[in-house]
C-alpha cells in the first residue's frame, strides 16, 4: 500500500510512505491552518494498482485542555462512599471535544493502576476494602495537542451495618394444621437480599433484588404436623433471619 500527499485536490501528489500490512497505517505530522490532500494506492505483486478517492483534511489548532475528568464510584455504596467488604468500581468520564483524549492515567495512592487512550469511560475494579481504608485517586488526562488536565478525589471506606428487623407480627393463637400470617418489616443501610422464617422445622423465605433498603413482606405459614397436638399445647419458637446484599 502506497500513501500520497498533495497541497491541491488535483495534485501533484508525492509518495510519503509505503506499508506492507497486515494493517496499512502511517503517521505524519503536518502544519495547522493548511489544507492537506491524501490518497492511497493498492499495488499487487504484478504491479497492477488501484487508487482511492482523494481525502481532504484541514488541520486545526487545539489550544484547549480536555474537559475535567469526572470521578465516581459504582457498586454497593453508602452516601457515595465504599463499604467495607464490598467490591466497587472507579469510573472516570473522559472527554476532549477538540482533538480527543490521547492518554489518561488513573493513580491510586500514588501508583498508576489504569490507563485509557481515547474519549469514554475508564473503569477500574477495586476489591472489598477494610473499614477506614482511604483511597486517594488522581487522574491526569492529555489530549492529542499535548494539553493537560488533572483532578483528585479521596474516599474513605465505611463499615457495613447489620440489617434490622423493624417489625415482627404473627397471628396468635395458631390453629393446628391451619395457616397463619407472619409480617416482617426489615431495613439495611445498603439493601436487603433475603428474609427467612423458620417455624416448627419448616422454612419459608423471600428473595429480594438487594437494591431496596427497606422491605415489608407477609408470609403465609402452614402448620405441617400430620397428627393433632395434645394439651397442654407447647410454645413453638418463630425464628426470622434477615440477610443484606453483602451476605
Amino acid at each position: 500500500m502506497e500513501f500520497y500527499y498533495g497541497r491541491k485536490i488535483d495534485g501533484p501528489f508525492e509518495l510519503i510512505g509505503k506499508h506492507y500490512g497486515p494493517e496499512y497505517v502511517i503517521y505524519r505530522n503536518y502544519a495547522t491552518g493548511s489544507q492537506h490532500f491524501f490518497k492511497a494506492r493498492a499495488v499487487d505483486v504484478y504491479g497492477n494498482f488501484v487508487e482511492s478517492a482523494v481525502i481532504h483534511l484541514i488541520r486545526l489548532n487545539d489550544p484547549f485542555p480536555p474537559a475535567w475528568p469526572q470521578i465516581s464510584l459504582e457498586g454497593n455504596l453508602k452516601n457515595d462512599r465504599p463499604v467495607a467488604g464490598h467490591p466497587f468500581t472507579v469510573a472516570v468520564q473522559l472527554n476532549d471535544p477538540e482533538s480527543g483524549v490521547e492518554l489518561a492515567l488513573l493513580r491510586r495512592n500514588g501508583l498508576i493502576v489504569a490507563a485509557a487512550f481515547e474519549n469514554g469511560v475508564l473503569r477500574y475494579e477495586e476489591p472489598g476494602p477494610q473499614a477506614g481504608e482511604t483511597f486517594d485517586y488522581r487522574v491526569t488526562a492529555r489530549d492529542q495537542a499535548d494539553n493537560y488536565v488533572e483532578i483528585t478525589r479521596s474516599y474513605t471506606a465505611v463499615a457495613d451495618s447489620l440489617p434490622t428487623i423493624d417489625l415482627l407480627a404473627a397471628d396468635s393463637p395458631v390453629r393446628e394444621q391451619g395457616r397463619f400470617n407472619v409480617q416482617v418489616q426489615a431495613g439495611d443501610d445498603l439493601g436487603l437480599r433475603r428474609i427467612e422464617v423458620v417455624w416448627n422445622g419448616s422454612t419459608t423465605h423471600k428473595e429480594f433484588s438487594g437494591a431496596g433498603k427497606s422491605e415489608d413482606y407477609t408470609f403465609r405459614i402452614k402448620d405441617l404436623r400430620a397428627v393433632p397436638v395434645e394439651a397442654p399445647l407447647p410454645d413453638q419458637p418463630l425464628t426470622v433471619t434477615v440477610t443484606d446484599s453483602g451476605g
